[in-house]
């Protein structure tokens, strides 16, 4: 999966908006237009306050969250959660709560708050993963409003590297006997075959995750009759395999990822974004560094979600 941005393009045509923003400016923009319908929403946009999303804010800006190339040349060493990235991410949507564009809905890593305001047409936007594009899509359907699926917003004036893909992924034990790790092997081999993974993408919303699938369901028309999930591919499809697009690898991420929802709550209370993320990255460091020693010392680290 990754995420993408949910327009109610009903509301779109109304304000008169062509297309779904592109831009952070645009989204902006858009929400002032969306608000200002007789009728229209009280706020514009509402997503979660998740760790995900500012991974793919900073990937997005071509920004990194760790040394060594994000932790892909070498072990992350040191994390950095007050980058100008991150914070020029985190200043735009304080900007967006203060205007009264962003509607602050439910807390930390809660997903259904906002995506609940979105179907309700409570706001214009949203940001999702793309497994549930579809799904949402039907629900906008049902309540008389189209859906219109579109690759994240950039920051203009940044580098676009791209954005994350994220989700499920097969992994093959080391040390196999052969027999065992061909048959492995051929499973997974069995499964991305392109008519394979183009069926679970169809049946499960999940992306294609060959190009040879991704060129099967252009083929068939999948896309043409679905556009609501053709954003996702074109958004992976655009990113430039840096090591700012492929995302951090890093210890204790989970840990990590909870220090950015919280200092964003407070930033969303008033306090100030460049010292609520020092703080957060200092806290952010203790993490990694006890994860690092764990490692260094043959102890399996006592933390290690990811996610």
């Amino acid at each position: 999966t990754t995420a993408v941005l949910l327009s109610n393009a009903t509301l779109l045509r109304a304000a008169g908006i062509d297309y779904p923003p592109r831009a952070w400016e645009e989204l902006e923009d858009a929400c002032a237009a969306v608000r200002a319908l007789p009728g229209g929403p009280s706020h514009g946009v509402s997503w979660a306050d998740h760790g995900w999303l500012f991974q793919q804010a900073v990937a997005g800006q071509g920004g990194l969250l760790a040394d060594h190339d994000n932790g892909r040349s070498g072990r992350a060493e040191r994390v950095d959660l007050a980058s100008k990235e991150l914070l020029a991410y985190v200043t735009w949507w304080r900007r967006l709560h203060d205007e009264g564009h962003y509607l602050r809905a439910g807390g930390p890593g809660d997903w259904g708050p906002a995506l609940q305001a979105f179907g309700e047409g409570r706001v214009a936007f949203t940001v999702a993963s793309s497994v549930v594009a579809g799904m949402i899509a039907e629900r906008g359907r049902a309540a008389g409003f189209e859906v219109a699926a579109s690759p994240l917003p950039y920051h203009e004036g940044f580098p676009r590297a791209g954005h994350l893909v994220s989700g499920q992924a097969f992994w093959l034990t080391g040390g196999l006997p052969d027999e065992r790790r061909d048959g492995a092997l051929a499973f997974v081999q069995h499964l991305l075959r392109a008519g394979n993974a183009a069926e679970w993408h169809r049946a499960a919303g999940f992306l294609p995750v060959t190009r040879g699938a991704a060129e099967l369901l252009d083929r068939e028309g999948w896309f043409d009759r679905h556009p609501v999930h053709r954003a996702a591919t074109d958004q992976l499809r655009a990113a430039d395999g840096s090591p700012a697009a492929l995302g951090a690898i890093l210890g204790d991420f989970a840990g990590v990822q909870d220090l950015m929802t919280e200092a964003m709550e407070r930033v969303l209370d008033g306090d100030d974004p460049t010292d609520s993320f020092t703080d957060a990255s200092r806290r952010a460091q203790r993490l990694l560094d006890a994860y690092n020693a764990d490692c260094a010392a043959g102890r399996t680290p006592r933390r290690l979600a990811v996610g």
